[in-house]
C-alpha cells in the first residue's frame, strides 16, 4: 500500500501559528512523525512525504499532489491545526476535509475523523467538504485534517501537549492499518531490511547523502548518471537511472527509489562480489592539481587517495 502525506505549511509561513508565535508546522511535524513510525511496523507499505521534512520551505501544492499522483498513492491525508483569527477566544474543536463528490475521500474522512475527535477529545465540528487544492487535485482519496485551534485557550492546552499529538499520529497509522488489513512486520528482521525501513522514499527533488549513497550504488551497478555524477541532487539524471534499473528488475517504473527497488538494488550489491583493482590516474607536479582531481572524482562516486612519491 502506498501512502502520502504532509504536515502542512512551512515553518515559516505567515500566519500559521498560535498568538503566541509557536508555529503551526511544529505541531503538525509531531503528528506526521508518530504517524510515519507507526506505519513503518507493517508489511508492503510504502511512504511519501511530499512537504518539506524540515518545514524549512513551504512545498507548493501543485508539486505536493503532482508527486503523489506520480507516486500512485491509495490515500493522501495533510495534517493541519486551525486558526479563528489569531487572537485567544474560547472557540474549539475538530473537523476534517475532502472534495465534494469524493465518495471514497469521504469514506476516508469518516474512517479518520472519530479517531481524531476521541483522540484529540475536543469538540467535533464534523465532516467537510471545500474546494481545497489538496483534496480536488490528487487522484487518490484524500482528507484534510484540522485539529483543534491554536488560537483556542482549550485545544492550545492539547496541542502543547506532546503525548496528545504522538497519539494523535499513531492512532491514525493504526485505523489506516486496521481498515486496510496490513499486516505487521516480523520482530526478526535482515539488516538490509532494517536500512531500507529508514527510507519513505526518494524522488525528483531531493537532496543529500542519503540520495548520494544511492546514486553511488547505481553506478557501482552500472548505470550512469552523466556529468553530474553522485552529486546528492535528485535530478533528471538519477530519475533516469532509477528508471532503467527498475525496467531491468521488472519493478513498476515510476523513477521513485522507494521500498522495493531500494531493496532490489542492496540485493544486486550485495550479490556482486568482484576483486578490486587501484587504477593510477595521474602524476602532478603541485599538490592543489592533484586535489583537484581526486575532487573530480569523487563527484563520480570514484574514491581517490593522493599519495607523495619521489
Amino acid at each position: 500500500m502506498k501512502i502520502a502525506y504532509d504536515a502542512g505549511h512551512g515553518i515559516n509561513t505567515p500566519g500559521k501559528r498560535s498568538p503566541y508565535g509557536e508555529r503551526e508546522w511544529s505541531f503538525n511535524n509531531k503528528v506526521v512523525l508518530a504517524f510515519e513510525k507507526e506505519l513503518k511496523k507493517y508489511k508492503d507499505v510504502e511512504l511519501l512525504r511530499t512537504d518539506s521534512k524540515t518545514g524549512k520551505s513551504d512545498i507548493a501544492l501543485k508539486t505536493r499532489t503532482d508527486k503523489a499522483n506520480r507516486f500512485g498513492s491509495d490515500i493522501y491525508i495533510s495534517f493541519h491545526h486551525n486558526a479563528l483569527n489569531g487572537k485567544w477566544g474560547t472557540h474549539t474543536g475538530v473537523e476534517t476535509y475532502h472534495h465534494k463528490g469524493s465518495i471514497k475521500g469521504k469514506e476516508l474522512a469518516e474512517l479518520i475523523h472519530k479517531v481524531v475527535v476521541n483522540t484529540y477529545d475536543l469538540t467535533d465540528r464534523k465532516i467537510k467538504t471545500s474546494n481545497l487544492h489538496i483534496t480536488r487535485e490528487t487522484s487518490m482519496p484524500s482528507i484534510l485534517i484540522e485539529g483543534g485551534f491554536m488560537d483556542s485557550t482549550i485545544d492550545i492546552v492539547k496541542l502543547r501537549d506532546d503525548k496528545v499529538l504522538d497519539n494523535v499520529g499513531r492512532e491514525v497509522a493504526k485505523a489506516i492499518a486496521k481498515h486496510f488489513k496490513l499486516e505487521l512486520k516480523e520482530a526478526k528482521k535482515s539488516n538490509t531490511a532494517k536500512e531500507v525501513d529508514k527510507v519513505v522514499c526518494f524522488n525528483k527533488g531531493d537532496k543529500g547523502a542519503s540520495i548520494k549513497k544511492l546514486q553511488q550504488d547505481l553506478m557501482k551497478l552500472g548505470y550512469s548518471l552523466g556529468k553530474f555524477g553522485a552529486d546528492g541532487t535528485f535530478g533528471d539524471a538519477t530519475e533516469k537511472a532509477v528508471k532503467s534499473f527498475q525496467k531491468d528488475n521488472k519493478i513498476t517504473v515510476d523513477g521513485l527509489a522507494g521500498a522495493v527497488t531500494l531493496s532490489t538494488i542492496q540485493s544486486k550489491l550485495n550479490k556482486q562480489n568482484v576483486t578490486g583493482f587501484a587504477v593510477q590516474v595521474g602524476y602532478f607536479e603541485k599538490k592543489q592539481n592533484a586535489q583537484d582531481e581526486v575532487d573530480r572524482l569523487s563527484k563520480l562516486g570514484i574514491k581517490s587517495i593522493i599519495k607523495t612519491v619521489k
